[in-house]
Parts: structure tokens; sequence; C-alpha cells
């Protein structure tokens, strides 16, 4: 198939880009669409288009449906096979077979933890991740991605706070 790149195909590529771009950039949801593609969206538990499309219907269209900021902080790995993660007076403690081996690392300064490889991680360390909304993420040695445990997303707040006005 040849396509040609002519000027009014640019300049609607152009536009395109520049309207994602402006929703990429923008700081609340645009309205609720075709029903039918949600499901399968990534975005669905925040813009949760079934309780809004009902508040909408009970108080009328939401101009303000905030999208939840996603945070890039910091990121534990943990690389090699003989460490164990544990929990103790809610820090985590990295351990390995080597005595000198040992480190504190406070819950609020992580955002997401990944091990790689072998390492290990007990029961209650993965309780204080999900209970801190920190996703745990597992890798091969070579990186491969093996799938992870993320908390439950966060509901989008406006909307909650209007759901509840339109029930007072």
């Amino acid at each position: 198939m040849k396509i040609d790149f002519n000027k009014e195909l640019i300049a609607k590529v152009l536009n395109i880009i520049g309207e994602v771009n402006d929703f990429l950039n923008a700081p609340y949801l645009p309205p609720v669409g075709d029903l039918h593609k949600c499901p399968k969206c990534s975005l669905i538990e925040h813009c949760m288009p079934y309780e809004t499309m009902e508040l909408d219907r009970k108080i009328g269209k939401l101009k303000d449906r905030a999208i939840v900021p996603i945070d890039l902080g910091e990121y534990l790995y943990i690389f090699k096979s003989s460490v164990n993660i544990s929990v103790k007076n809610g820090s985590f403690f990295i351990s390995g077979n080597n005595a000198n081996l040992t480190e504190k690392i406070p819950i609020n300064k992580i955002k997401q933890v990944i091990l790689v490889g072998n390492a290990s991680i007990t029961t209650p360390a993965v309780k204080l991740l999900l209970k801190n909304n920190i996703p745990l993420a597992i890798t091969s040695f070579n990186g491969k991605y093996l799938g992870s445990l993320t908390p439950e997303f966060s509901k989008n707040s406006i909307l909650r706070f209007n759901q509840y006005k339109a029930h007072e």
C-alpha cells in the first residue's frame, strides 16, 4: 500500500498529535464517549465511565474529573539472588547471606520495587507494599517481565465527592 504524504495528510496528522498532546497535558479526563470500548480501556479505573454517566444523569454534566497523577519517584531494584526483603518496624530490611549486607529502607522512600532474578521477599513485606500502594514487579535475570502485584487503583475523588453530594 502506498501512502501519499501530501500537505493535507501532514496537517491532519499534526492536528491529531496536537490533540493527543493536549489530552496528555490536561489535568482532567475528557467526557465519556463510547461505552462499548470502556471495559478494555487502561483508564477505566480513573475515568469510571458508568459511575460518571449515572451521576451526569442525576445532577448534570460533570466538568471536572481529575486525572490521578502517576508518580515517577524512587524505584528499588533488587539484583542479588541471595537477598531477602523483610519488614521490621514499618521499614524494609534487605539482607543477604553475608552478615555485612543489611540495609534499612523507610517505606516512604519507595515508589516501586523490582525484583530481578531469585531475590526473595516475605509475605509481610508484600502486604506492606500493597498497603502503601507500592507495586512489585518481578523479572528474570535477563530482565524478562514475569509478573507483578499492584495495589488497588485509587478512585476519582472529584467524582466520588459529586456522587456523595447527589445523594444528600
